[in-house]
């Protein structure tokens, strides 16, 4: 089985792009506010991150994440996740507004754009991408061997969903925050990430992709830095 031609262009696209708004940073620079932001805009890194993307499309089809031969219209594949990303971001904009989250979960403007699109890719792909292929290509072949895969499949998506949750309150960003907060944070973004997983097991990367940029557009890029001035 192999990776279709259509997947494997449409990854070499959104890489390509990626490379070009990295090199667009050497001229408006993003400030980032983390270490693992700073990490992500070094070159070898981030290079090494798509290499991995690129690596992981040729494998999807043998865990089972391939594009059905219906799925080949704009509304499938960008769509409908966009606008799924949108509507949970709207969710965190709620949230934002209740409990006020802080500053400096934002990278302000001007490389905000660029850095961004960026971040989202990668997330994408260490957050989900190779999880669920290490869970399902590496363990179910290693335990299973080949029985059982589909629920394999499913087990995995309900576990890989809850990575970013436990990473963003991990992080210790929202320390001093009550569970009124927390709670439905959580949930948000759980349930935010199970979507994601599904338009990637329905319709691949591309479209899971296209739900964060929908996501990162509305509650970074155009939430970010209004949300600043208004808590200034």
């Amino acid at each position: 089985m192999k990776a279709g031609v259509n997947s494997i262009l449409g990854y070499l696209l959104v890489a390509g792009l990626a490379v070009a708004a990295r090199a667009l940073l050497e001229f408006w620079p993003a400030q980032t506010l983390r270490p693992f932001q700073a990490a992500l805009l070094r070159w070898p890194v981030l290079l090494a991150i798509l290499l991995a993307g690129l690596i992981g499309v040729l494998l999807e089809p043998y865990v089972g994440f391939t594009i059905p031969a219906g799925i080949t219209n704009l509304r499938e594949l960008l769509g409908l996740p966009l606008s799924l990303g949108v509507f949970a971001a709207l969710g965190l904009i709620l949230l934002d507004l209740i409990f006020h989250m802080p500053e400096n979960i934002n990278v302000p403007l001007p490389g905000v754009l660029p850095f961004y699109f960026i971040a989202a890719i990668a997330t994408e792909i260490i957050l989900h991408q190779l999880p669920i292929l290490l869970f399902v290509g590496g363990v179910g072949r290693l335990l299973l061997r080949d029985r059982k895969q589909e629920p394999l499949l499913w087990i995995s998506v309900l576990i890989v969903a809850g990575f970013e949750p436990v990473a963003r309150v991990m992080s210790g960003l929202f320390s001093g925050y009550g569970f009124d907060f927390l709670i439905p944070l959580i949930v948000l973004i759980y349930a935010s990430n199970l979507v994601q997983l599904l338009f990637y097991r329905r319709s691949g990367f591309i479209a899971m992709l296209a739900y964060r940029w929908g996501l990162y557009l509305v509650w970074f890029i155009l939430w970010g830095p209004l949300r600043l001035r208004l808590m200034l």
